[in-house]
């Protein structure tokens, strides 16, 4: 078939690949993201940025078309509307969706029918939607306007991100290890476990070697951080640093998104540690307690404000004498078809046996990043 003849191998046949004799990864993806921006830069100076009496636009910063961008291909998948990501990422500006609906009907149909990218030429794939919600949240600064400022006193703009993001992939990671070895397990087991769900390449293999993950298959329900959201989550980071070295170009997006696809995307975990890793403090994202603003950090005021006890604006709950991370609280139907609320606690060697399996993943990473010959 000669639609899907490839002639220079980077995955987009000859009939899509805007330069089929020239390889770039998602070069297509690539010009209808600038397309989008175009699109996001005309909406801007024709639409009033004053929304209900309110700056909806106060929380982007310098990165307003970029957000609109990439809150427009998140809104394709429903599991990135949720109230939880329009605390993190922002909420839809569904007046700009209907615009692109309007002006530009063929990108309407190529996101909705878009929802992976390649992440390299072995044709390994990343989740589209996921990487333009991680996005958003990187993008996006929480509190500044939606939401009351006690949000700060809770959780920094830095956790918040992470959450978004690689260090939410990596705490639902770990409610998958409990449920596969149980909450009484040793280090080593735990550890295994963590080792075998952190950048998996066969979810299947997981599934049978752990009978209790299996059971979550057959609910409709998936592990989480494999390698593809090692990928996506890595991705985002490292896009986001690139728009903000570049935003004194016109063409900012474009320039961060192509340099990235036919260069960057090379060193990805190596730039992911440096971008991410190194400046925040990974264990703390590992333990049942918010660990950077403790429970006792906050002032009583902030106590008595009528988001307390309970869920703050989705992010955190108060539990016990702690405040716990918001992922630790899962809400499931019971046997019953009834909710119930099952927070879930890690011991002192399960929360060191995740960290260091994270750390040991990423550093083979890195290590054959810079083994790698070009």
């Amino acid at each position: 078939d000669p639609r899907k003849v490839d002639s220079d191998g980077d995955g987009e046949s000859d009939a899509t690949d805007p330069t089929p004799l020239n390889p770039q990864l998602n070069e297509l993806l690539c010009n209808n993201i600038e397309r989008l921006n175009q699109l996001a830069n005309e909406f801007l100076e024709t639409h009033p940025l004053d929304v209900d009496g309110r700056e909806y636009y106060s929380s982007r910063g310098d990165y307003v078309d970029e957000w609109l961008v990439f809150s427009y291909i998140r809104q394709f998948n429903e599991h990135y509307i949720s109230d939880n990501w329009d605390i993190s990422g922002g909420k839809i500006d569904y007046r700009f969706v209907s615009y692109v609906y309007d002006e530009a009907p063929d990108l309407y149909e190529y996101f909705k029918t878009t929802p992976n990218y390649y992440c390299n030429y072995y044709g390994e794939m990343g989740d589209l939607y996921h990487l333009a919600a991680t996005l958003c949240g990187l993008l996006y600064e929480t509190g500044s306007h939606d939401h009351d400022a006690q949000i700060k006193a809770l959780m920094p703009e830095k956790n918040i991100d992470a959450l978004c993001g690689w260090a939410g992939d990596f705490q639902t990671a770990m409610i998958d290890a409990q449920i596969a070895v149980g909450e009484k397990a040793d280090y080593d087991t735990f550890k295994k476990a963590m080792d075998d769900l952190i950048g998996c390449e066969s979810k299947e293999k997981v599934y049978k070697k752990y009978p209790g993950l299996e059971a979550l298959k057959e609910k409709g329900e998936d592990i989480h951080f494999p390698k593809d959201d090692m990928y996506t989550d890595a991705d985002a980071v490292n896009i986001f640093f690139l728009i903000r070295e570049n935003m004194s170009y016109n063409n900012c997006l474009e320039k961060s998104l192509k340099y990235y696809y036919s260069v960057g995307y090379k060193n990805r975990f190596t730039d992911f540690k440096r971008n991410a890793i190194d400046n925040i403090d990974v264990k703390q994202f590992t333990e049942l307690r918010f660990m950077e603003n403790g429970f006792e950090a906050i002032q009583e005021e902030a106590l008595m404000h009528p988001i307390f006890p309970g869920i703050v604006f989705g992010l955190m709950v108060k539990h016990g004498d702690k405040i716990i991370w918001p992922l630790f609280k899962v809400e499931k139907d019971n046997e019953d078809d009834e909710k119930v609320i099952i927070i879930y606690t890690f011991t002192k060697e399960q929360s060191l046996a995740a960290y260091i399996a994270f750390s040991d993943y990423l550093k083979r990473m890195v290590e054959n990043e810079g083994n790698q010959t070009d």
